[in-house]
């Protein structure tokens, strides 16, 4: 029998909306995947400060041959995952806290907050630029579980990739790796969440 869990954090890219890096594989197919992975992973672009991207874009990945803004405009205009949304919003309607922990570039954070139903559902939300962790690192998990004042045995990470999984587990979280809407029904209903067909 699982704890009570008081809290649950999605990731972004990948459960909220689609993730960039999947985006712009799809948009832009004679890209170099293997550069542009590399690129998404490196732990400069994940918790550095605005313009970390165009330095790295400049210099080290100019291979690519993307700006910044092509880099980050798909979050613009990008089709949420409306169940999820629907599944967060129900959680939350549960009185859960409902949370964001996401490695993510700068310049997307101000993206991010522009949106109102992102802002107003999600709290707390931690992305690594701004904090200085990325989900490598256990610290993230630990911030996030004093900032709510919960302990971390009473938390749930939900991420796409299970690599951001490690250090939540490590924390003490239980986590959920995420693969489509129903499944994430069925693993929240394992927790006693969103019983009852809701």
């Amino acid at each position: 029998m699982y704890k009570m869990i008081n809290g649950v954090f999605f990731d972004y890219g990948g459960v909220l909306i689609p993730s960039a890096f999947s985006t712009i594989n799809n948009n832009y197919p004679n890209i170099n995947k293997e550069r542009m992975k590399s690129l998404f992973y490196e732990d400069r672009l994940l918790v550095g400060d605005k313009g970390t991207l165009e330095q790295l874009l400049n210099n080290e990945y100019n291979d690519i041959k993307m700006s910044p803004n092509e880099v980050i405009s798909f979050l613009y205009n990008c089709n949420k995952f409306d169940e999820v949304w629907f599944i967060a919003r129900k959680l939350k309607e549960d009185n859960l806290t409902v949370g964001i922990i996401s490695d993510c570039i700068a310049e997307l954070g101000d993206v991010m907050r522009q949106d109102t139903e992102f802002t107003s559902l999600f709290y707390p939300i931690l992305l690594s630029p701004e904090i200085k962790l990325s989900k490598k690192s256990k610290k993230i998990f630990d911030k996030a579980s004093e900032r709510v004042n919960v302990k971390s045995d009473n938390l749930l990470m939900i991420d796409d990739n299970s690599n951001n999984l490690i250090a939540a587990k490590e924390a003490g979280w239980h986590v959920i790796l995420y693969k489509n809407p129903i499944l994430l029904r069925k693993d929240l209903s394992r927790y006693g969440i969103l019983k009852n067909g809701s």
